[in-house]
This record gives structure tokens, sequence and C-alpha cells, in this order.
């Protein structure tokens, strides 16, 4: 089921899903999840959905990896107060989110210019002992540029740093172009000095935006 899954064969693990009863045998946690989350994963949400309800109805109660590909596959959509719904659901049956579940709810709030809500999940993702990853901060980051904050975008790349956590190139290019779009050419320049520092080459994209920037 996982591979097919995996290479968006969702109708092929439906089959072998449908096979378990047959053979004697009970759905785990596991198999439900496994095929909820290629579902969210090739936009059937609803169908993620309806194998919860069937999930419950079997007694398999879903974890937080059930509730992290629903909360994902709606958050993919634009669903975000239904993300945020379901969030809250989870936590009120006494799971606790884990880092994929905080990071797919802030990326979509961030994608969708919900940053003031995505800034305060991650603060209950702090306050909670969960350590954000390269993929929350560089979420965080993009939310924050888009939107003009480059002072608290620019305050993360260091926590980041002092947490341990070395920006990528995509947390750099990110910058950048939040720098250039907002006019602030000399950050940007000073962004791409300390790219160059700590031996991460610009590509082809860090260079369109700078010169998009100086023009």
């Amino acid at each position: 089921m996982h591979g097919f899954c995996k290479v968006g064969g969702v109708g092929s693990a439906r089959l072998v899903f449908d096979e378990i009863p047959k053979r004697g045998l009970r759905p785990t946690v596991v198999s439900f999840n496994t095929l909820i989350s290629g579902c969210c994963k090739a936009g059937a949400v609803e169908e993620g959905f309806r194998l919860k309800g069937v999930m419950e109805s079997e007694r398999v109660c879903p974890d937080v990896f059930t509730f992290s590909a629903l909360i994902n596959g709606l958050c993919k959509e634009g669903r975000l107060d239904e993300g945020s719904l379901l969030f809250d659901e989870m936590c009120g049956k006494g799971l606790v989110p884990n880092g994929v579940t905080f990071t797919v709810l802030i990326d979509g709030q961030c994608k969708g210019g919900k940053v003031d809500l995505a800034l305060k999940n991650f603060q209950m993702m702090l306050a909670q002992g969960v350590r954000p990853d390269l993929v929350t901060y560089n979420a965080l980051i993009n939310g924050l540029c888009k939107v003009g904050d480059l002072k608290e975008a620019r305050r993360l790349v260091n926590e980041m740093s002092a947490s341990g956590l070395r920006p990528d190139r995509i947390t750099f290019t990110t910058l950048i172009d939040g720098c250039c779009k907002y006019g602030d050419m000399e950050s940007a320049l000073e962004i791409k000095r300390r790219m160059v520092e700590e031996g991460i080459e610009l590509d082809d994209v860090a260079f369109t935006v700078l010169i998009s920037g100086l023009l």
C-alpha cells in the first residue's frame, strides 16, 4: 500500500486495502493512515475524511499521523479554517501534535496569508517542546517576507543558527526576494555576502531575484 501511495497509485492501494477484511484480517491504524495520506496527497481529501469515519466506526482510533495527513490535505486546498478546527479537535482528544502536524499547519497558514496565526502556532510549538526543523523555519520565513516583516524574518534566521540549524539556499533566497520586493537592496546584498561566506552558491533563482531588484 505504501509503495502504491508513494507513486500516486491510490486506486491500487485501495484494492490492496479492500483485500484485508476479505482475508479475515482487520485493518490497522497504519493501514488506514497509509491510505488516508495517499488520498490527501492526491487531492481526495473528502475520501480521506470518509476513511477516518470508517476507522472510528471500526473502533480504530485516529492518531497524530491521521490528523496530520488530513490537516495537510485541507491546507493544500486552502481550507485553513477547517484545518485549524481539525487541529483543535486533535488536541481536544488528548493527542499531542508533532513537528509534522505543526509544520503543515504553519506552512498552510503562511501560504494563505494568515501569518499572525502561523506565528501563534509556532510559539505553541516551542512551548510544547517540539523542535522546529528547517522546513518549519523556511515556511515561516517565507510567510513573513511575503507580508514585508523582514525584521522578524531575519530574527528567525538568526534563531535558526543559534539552535544549531544551518540556513540553506531556500532560506537565503527567500530573504533576498523579500528584501528586493520591499526595496531594501542593501540588506539583500548583505544576505548575498553571508551566503558566500557560508559556502552556499547562488543559483539562477537568487541571481534573477537580485538582478530584478537592482534594475
